[in-house]
C-alpha cells in the first residue's frame, strides 16, 4: 500500500524506462531462490511519485512469515 502523500505516476513520464524497472523483481527473486535474502520491499520514487512498490518474499528464508 502506498502512503496517502505519495502519488503513483507512470515511469516513462518521469524519465524511467518500465523494462528497466521490470528488471527489479526477477533480480530479488533470484536472490531468494540463492537463499541470500527472504524477502524485500522495494520502492522508486522521483519528486514524490512512486513509479514502482512491491513487496516480495517473506520476512524469514526458513519461514513464510
Amino acid at each position: 500500500m502506498i502512503p496517502e502523500e505519495l502519488s503513483p505516476a507512470e515511469p516513462a513520464a518521469l524519465g524511467f524506462d518500465p523494462a528497466v524497472l521490470g528488471e527489479i523483481r526477477p533480480a530479488i527473486e533470484e536472490l531468494r531462490q540463492r537463499q541470500r535474502l527472504a524477502g524485500a520491499v522495494v520502492a522508486v520514487l522521483r519528486r514524490g511519485h512512486v513509479v514502482f512498490f512491491e513487496a516480495i518474499g517473506s520476512r524469514g528464508i526458513a519461514g513464510q512469515k
